[in-house]
């Protein structure tokens, strides 16, 4: 119910069956993009894009919403 009919889920699971992370050896190690990372994200897994108001977030034009490709849950 509510008017944006957005539904919240416990997912107690998340922590056990989660991909694993990353190692991070240094601040400053070098972008390897054969792990994980946003730019992987394919045109068809977004859903829209919310542009922020330029004075008051400069470094970001939009922030983009999209798809779980590899969701713990349904939906």
């Amino acid at each position: 119910p509510g008017p944006l009919r957005l539904v919240a889920q416990l997912n107690p699971q998340r922590a056990a069956l989660k991909r694993g992370a990353q190692p991070v050896r240094s601040l400053a190690q070098p972008f390897d993009p054969r792990h994980f990372n946003f730019t992987q994200i394919r045109p068809a897994e977004v859903l829209f894009r919310l542009r922020r108001a330029p004075a008051r977030h400069p470094p970001f034009e939009h922030v983009l919403v999209v798809i779980n490709v590899s969701p713990l849950e349904r939906g």
